[in-house]
């Protein structure tokens, strides 16, 4: 746990069971992140 926490110091990642019900919500968190990862839809990066 301790290394977890030296990893990721602000802001644990997010860890959830995909379901029909959560799908399309995790899909937009999980482009928004990607997003303001690299600043860029990942399809465009080829």
């Amino acid at each position: 746990m301790r290394e977890f926490e030296r990893t990721y110091p602000e802001k644990l990642p997010t860890v959830a069971r995909i379901t029909p019900h959560n799908m399309k919500s995790l899909t937009r968190q999980s482009l928004a992140f990607r997003r303001s990862v690299r600043g860029e839809t990942i399809g465009a990066l080829g």
